[in-house]
């Protein structure tokens, strides 16, 4: 099993700076996911699967049991948004859209690149191997 959660100091940082958004912000782990207020909007997607948010305040969950954040919105907004992050995180987070009303704050080793090189390790083979892609 592989993980890679987000560092602690970008955990408190996200977690407890102040943000020109309007967006709601979700913090995601082993525990599972969870949010500061009520929106049963964003229950709807999962109505099958049962996948609910617990509520919490997020500045109470210690940083370095933060998986990732999300922040969901208007795109826009979270445009913007992108733009503060990048500028106070740099390097030290991957910012990404996973949704067009989803911005997260994922470690920055985080993609799908990445997923797929530790998916191909148990075998003794990388992804391009598999694939024919050498």
């Amino acid at each position: 099993m592989h993980r890679s959660d987000l560092a602690p100091d970008v955990a408190e940082q996200v977690l407890h700076s102040h943000w020109d958004t309007q967006a709601s912000v979700h913090v995601f782990n082993d525990n599972g996911w969870f949010t500061g207020r009520e929106i049963p909007e964003m229950l709807q997607a999962h109505v099958y699967s049962g996948f609910r948010y617990q509520l919490r305040d997020l500045r109470r969950i210690p940083a370095h049991q933060v998986t990732k954040v999300c922040f969901c919105g208007d795109h826009d907004d979270l445009c913007r948004l992108r733009i503060q992050l990048v500028e106070a995180l740099g390097k030290r987070a991957n910012i990404c859209f996973s949704a067009i009303d989803c911005l997260e704050v994922l470690p920055p080793e985080s993609n799908k690149g990445a997923a797929l090189t530790v998916l191909g390790r148990p075998s003794g083979r990388g992804y391009g191997r598999m694939h024919g892609v050498w």
